[in-house]
């Protein structure tokens, strides 16, 4: 099973719903969960060995809170989102779908070299 002495995230913010080249739906929440789940797996795997290292993100506005949103796991805090993107309704039902489609891929693929994936 793999067993790394530490997890590397590459922390870009492409896909942050208002980013002009990512074109993708995520917001500052959906990264706060990320950071939430991978740091739990890090702490099951290598005692909370984690490292996140800052990548892309072109919206001047949403990046700091995107960039938030992971911090304040590793301090135990609870995210609390900008007003600005409490009502947003974009992500329907199709992107969902595809969404738990490629984390079913994913799950699948690397379940049998990493236990902590879960099915």
């Amino acid at each position: 099973e793999f067993q790394p002495a530490l997890i590397v995230v590459a922390a870009g913010f492409d896909m942050y719903y208002a980013d002009p080249i990512g074109n993708c739906s995520l917001t500052s929440v959906a990264y706060n969960q990320f950071a939430d789940n991978i740091l739990k797996i890090a702490e099951n795997v290598c005692e909370g060995r984690i490292s996140f290292i800052l990548e892309g993100g072109y919206d001047i506005i949403g990046l700091p809170y995107c960039i938030e949103a992971i911090i304040k796991p590793l301090l135990k805090e609870k995210y609390e989102p900008p007003d600005f993107e409490k009502n947003l309704s974009f992500l329907d039902d199709s992107k969902r779908k595809e969404i738990d489609k490629i984390k079913t891929f994913l799950k699948k693929l690397l379940n049998p070299y990493w236990d902590q994936i879960k099915l």
